[in-house]
């Protein structure tokens, strides 16, 4: 369950994270021999402000032979070569900015000479409230101590702050401590995004995000060419419920899952998306019958995946959203249905989604559509014999590696299923972007040539509602979307995708 204390403070290190420095290539003391001085006993002793910088020196050249002289003029150079991070100080002044009550502090493991020459540089000091170090405290990360003596000088507490540092083992120390998170530093950009995360609502975000690109949430290929379509735009818009959020081609009877790239439609001003997809129930009972006729089925009696009697096809996953178009008219129990209800039943029972299916790749895909049929379906009878089934199916993918569409899918198919599933809304949570938006997903694929079809805003709209449901958020009444077809993979052919 997601923290509902807001994050007050914010604790980075100096070295390696607000300035680096590199060495110049005429050292007198190889940079790894450099390394190894300031992670040994005698440096710690340094930093901790228990003895000089002479006596420092003077220690170090005698453990590991080397003249003292070359150590002064290696760790001089070095000074001198210190600069300053200005990305981490215009992130840090981002949020300051957009988080006004948020405060930022510095911890430094840090000599009392190293930190004068550091101060008199010109650094933008001004975006910490304070700089913690140790060589003032007596005491050095990764020390317990050191942390506490922090946390209690500030005023912090633990649970509401997060510490940024480039060593795993300071990170580490931190988050034994309660502190909410900790970051070990890697590039400027990745912790502003991981930051952002925790300061704001990943919620708030993600809609904003939806907002910004409203009527062009269009699929993306693997192969990076747009694809403007209606398939995962009415996908958005059954999470979403926005109409402003989506731009479709209509037609009359039958939908293509593609826009017609030579010409140009819109949404008219409806006030219900099924005035969109739904025609009258004449039309309606028409193509559905269709659906059933010997020519749109195998010759096992599978709904076929195209209106096209030439393109023998099926997918499991398209004959359960099938199924939830003859549920939603009240014809689940047609008996030209009973073949196509058997098969999902079985593959469902026989886990032969798990490699994917024909058309989607992702054996998530599948599942979540399941459970969106009997989510919508609770009196059904396929409820009543399969909603056990589905739930111990839905527990065997928790945590399982996927991408953001998968883990958006599987944590709201988890819900639907009066499930929680925090390790991969944990997983789905670090996915998002520092626009907001939630890394691309992928939703299906061709099947000839296996290129795969991405949909962003479609992966954002799952994972705001995921991360809404996990929070216990009021879900919106979700009307039993209605596409009673769709089309193929080619621009004129009908299919009957949901």
């Amino acid at each position: 369950m997601l923290v509902s204390q807001p994050i007050t403070a914010i604790i980075l290190d100096i070295g390696d994270v607000l300035c680096s420095w590199k060495p110049a290539s005429a050292l007198p003391i190889q940079p790894k021999l450099l390394k190894e001085f300031r992670t040994s006993p005698i440096w710690r002793e340094y930093n901790r402000g228990l003895i000089g910088q002479d006596e420092c020196y003077s220690r170090l050249a005698q453990h590991y032979s080397v003249p003292a002289d070359d150590i002064t003029a290696a760790f001089d150079l070095a000074r001198a070569s210190q600069g300053q991070n200005d990305d981490v100080v215009a992130f840090i002044r981002e949020l300051r900015a957009t988080h006004p009550n948020l405060r930022v502090y510095a911890m430094s493991n840090i000599s009392r000479p190293d930190w004068e020459i550091l101060q008199a540089k010109a650094f933008d000091w001004d975006i910490f409230d304070f700089v913690f170090t140790s060589s003032e405290a007596g005491m050095c990360k990764p020390e317990l101590r050191f942390y506490r003596h922090v946390l209690s000088a500030a005023k912090i507490i633990a649970s509401q702050a997060v510490f940024v540092d480039d060593k795993a083992e300071n990170v580490l120390a931190a988050k034994s401590l309660g502190f909410r998170d900790g970051i070990v530093f890697d590039r400027a950009e990745t912790v502003r995004e991981k930051l952002l995360a925790l300061l704001e609502d990943p919620v708030e975000r993600g809609r904003q995000w939806l907002r910004a690109h409203a009527r062009s949430l269009h699929s993306e290929t693997s192969t990076g060419v747009v694809v403007p379509d209606n398939f995962g735009q009415l996908l958005v818009y059954e999470l979403m419920e926005d109409l402003s959020l989506i731009e479709l081609k209509h037609f009359d009877r039958t939908w293509n899952y593609f826009i017609d790239k030579r010409s140009v439609s819109s949404v008219p001003p409806l006030s219900a998306i099924r005035k969109v997809l739904s025609p009258s129930l004449d039309v309606a009972k028409s193509v559905m019958d269709e659906m059933l006729s010997p020519e749109m089925v195998t010759a096992d009696g599978i709904v076929k995946v195209y209106f096209d009697m030439t393109r023998d096809r099926t997918d499991p996953t398209v004959c359960v959203n099938v199924v939830r178009l003859f549920y939603t008219y009240g014809r689940g129990m047609d008996p030209g249905l009973a073949a196509t209800k058997q098969w999902i039943q079985d593959v469902l029972l026989h886990r032969a989604y798990e490699n994917g299916t024909r058309y989607y790749h992702q054996p998530d895909v599948f599942l979540y559509f399941f459970a969106r049929l009997l989510r919508e379906n609770p009196e059904s009878d396929l409820y009543r014999s399969h909603a056990s089934l589905l739930q111990e199916r839905l527990r065997e993918r928790i945590n399982m590696t996927a991408d953001s569409m998968a883990l958006g899918m599987r944590v709201l198919a988890c819900h639907y299923m009066g499930m929680r599933n925090e390790p991969d809304l944990k997983q789905l949570l670090t996915k998002q972007q520092a626009d907001g938006a939630f890394e691309i997903g992928w939703l299906c694929q061709y099947g000839k040539t296996g290129v795969k079809l991405g949909h962003q805003g479609l992966t954002t709209a799952l994972a705001v509602k995921a991360i809404e449901a996990m929070n216990g958020l009021p879900q919106a009444s979700h009307e039993s979307m209605s596409p009673y077809s769709r089309d193929s993979h080619g621009a004129e052919t009908r299919c009957r995708d949901v």
